[in-house]
């Protein structure tokens, strides 16, 4: 939910607060989160191949299957969360172009406003 608030001192309109909107930090944990996601994956899909290999005496095969299944899971985490991470970006520059559209109709332009939280 966004709402606008207006500054008392020019009249100009604020960018809109995302009550919704994680805080930063939970974002920036989420990102650097991705590299354990891929390494825990992979782990799990290999051990699971080796667990197979013993169970059926199978040799490496399940054992490189499974690496590869979490290898792809791996990646299928990493791509999940670039597509989040972009598309709370590209909302973002689409915040900021409305705010800047508004105020340069009224004679304003901020090149680099500051991005308001709700608190």
């Amino acid at each position: 939910m966004t709402q606008s608030t207006t500054h008392s001192q020019t009249g100009a309109a604020s960018l809109p607060r995302d009550k919704d909107r994680p805080s930063a930090f939970f974002e920036a944990a989420k990102v650097s989160s991705v590299g354990m996601e891929m390494a825990v994956a992979t782990l799990i899909g290999w051990g699971i191949g080796y667990w197979l290999d013993g169970k059926y005496n199978t040799g490496p095969y399940l054992m490189i299957i499974g690496l590869l299944f979490g290898v792809g899971a791996g990646f299928n985490g990493l791509i999940r969360t670039a597509n989040e991470v972009n598309a709370r970006h590209r909302k973002d520059a689409e915040t900021l172009a409305a705010y800047n559209a508004v105020n340069s109709s009224a004679g304003q332009q901020n090149e680099t406003p500051v991005l308001e939280r709700a608190v």
